[in-house]
């Protein structure tokens, strides 16, 4: 129902939350279809493209869940997972959500690239027409983004993704930051 009515009301992308570990409760072993399908379904069905994002690990890949795995091949395993099992319904993932902001882990722009590049190719594997989106930045923090260009993480991206909690005063020099390290990729603001 509440899909429909977003459609109703002519919202035509919807921004959806994803549990790592309600997906893949041990490696390797999927879950049944789930509540997660059951949403991309609904959504898909009412005609909205569906960005899905994640914020946390199972604790069998990292003991604090909400940092990344520690292995990062387990976050290319997910992601190949998961384009695969929702492709056609889920169009873009975000990778992590505001990486680097401490409540969601707090790291630094060569971690976040890290990161990326593994996603980003775990879900081309899955894929290869998904959006790989950029694990979206939180904060206007120019020396996070230098670091996140310092590691070319721009051809594991398809679409720099950004939130901004800022006075609209200071839009201009925050877009244009951003921009500059978007590598000419589309900005999409989630938040």
């Amino acid at each position: 129902g509440v899909a429909s009515l977003c459609a109703l009301a002519g919202v035509n992308w919807v921004r959806d939350r994803l549990a790592w570990g309600q997906m893949e409760a041990k490696p390797g072993q999927w879950s049944d279809p789930n509540r997660h399908d059951a949403s991309a379904l609904a959504q898909s069905r009412a005609g909205l493209q569906v960005l899905q994002v994640n914020h946390s690990s199972p604790s069998w890949a990292n003991q604090n869940t909400s940092r990344f795995p520690l292995d990062l091949r387990d976050a290319y395993r997910f992601y190949r997972e998961m384009a695969r099992r929702w492709q056609g319904r889920v169009l873009a993932f975000e990778p992590w959500n505001e990486a680097d902001i401490l409540g969601f882990g707090g790291y630094t722009g060569s971690e976040m690239a890290a990161m990326q590049k593994a996603s980003f190719l775990g879900l081309k594997a899955g894929a290869p027409n998904t959006i790989a989106c950029l694990n979206v930045f939180a904060r206007h923090n120019l020396d996070q983004l230098a670091d996140l260009n310092a590691n070319q993480a721009w051809p594991y991206f398809d679409t720099f993704n950004l939130h901004h909690y800022a006075p609209f005063d200071e839009y201009p020099k925050l877009y244009a930051d951003f921009r500059a390290g978007s590598a000419g990729k589309p900005l999409w603001v989630t938040e």
